[in-house]
């Protein structure tokens, strides 16, 4: 649509369905639409009178999912609607099936902003890249949250914390792990407290300087307290 011009579908009273579409060009994350409509006359809003919007990855699949934002509101709508229309993919599709008597279904739209960014991108122009640990590297465009899974052993509200599991990951929302059990080297209940110091996670190794390391156990500095031996400083010696 050409700027400060309308455009809209035929009159034609056999017309059931009508709809306008625009392609993004890019795989992308939407959150909100606006609408902006002639504002000459109220009474022609009721062209959008029950309108829908879609999201889809192709120019035809559309018809196939549920819409991201429908009209149900009572009375026309106003002549700038500015609606929340969660979604994924490249192609926005703005489609109205309210028969009017003697014309047929009719859509009328003067500009249509889609916000949002480009899958993988988030936040003021979308200059920023959505984390790594997020699973198909999907964010919500504003927020940056993960909107899927976080990716293998990785959790919380950004998939920030990675859980050392011994076998099969974690929960990706509190981090317990599917089978209890950590790493060599790490303790807790989703296993990301690192032992260290004199703590080799099982037991207790008395290194005279340095502790020990957090796998073997082995003192980092060779050498053990007084009463103690052992290559993890972990036997009492018998006196």
């Amino acid at each position: 649509m050409l700027s400060n011009s309308c455009a809209y579908t035929k009159w034609l009273p056999q017309n059931q369905e009508v709809w306008w579409q625009v392609d993004l060009l890019m795989y992308s994350e939407i959150k909100d639409v606006t609408i902006y409509y002639r504002n000459d006359t109220g009474s022609e809003t009721r062209l959008l009178d029950g309108f829908k919007i879609y999201i889809s990855n192709g120019p035809s699949n559309w018809r196939n999912k549920e819409p991201c934002f429908k009209d149900t509101t009572p009375g026309y709508p106003s002549s700038i609607l500015n609606v929340t229309c969660v979604g994924y993919g490249r192609y926005v599709t703005v489609y109205n099936d309210h028969y009017h008597e003697a014309d047929g279904a009719i859509l009328e739209l003067c500009e249509v902003q889609v916000f949002g960014c480009k899958s993988g991108t988030y936040g003021w122009e979308c200059r920023k890249s959505c984390p790594l640990t997020c699973q198909e590297n999907r964010c919500d465009p504003y927020m940056a949250h993960c909107l899927k899974a976080c990716a293998d052993n990785y959790f919380g509200l950004n998939c920030e914390k990675f859980c050392h599991c011994k076998n099969d990951g974690c929960n990706p929302e509190n981090g317990h792990c599917f089978v209890p059990g950590c790493k060599a080297g790490y303790k807790g209940v989703n296993c990301t407290t690192a032992c260290g110091g004199n703590v080799f996670c099982n037991s207790s190794c008395n290194c005279e300087t340095g502790g020990c390391d957090i796998v073997t156990g082995m003192c980092v500095v060779p050498g053990c307290r007084a009463g103690w031996k052992g290559k993890g400083c972990n036997e009492r010696m018998e006196f």
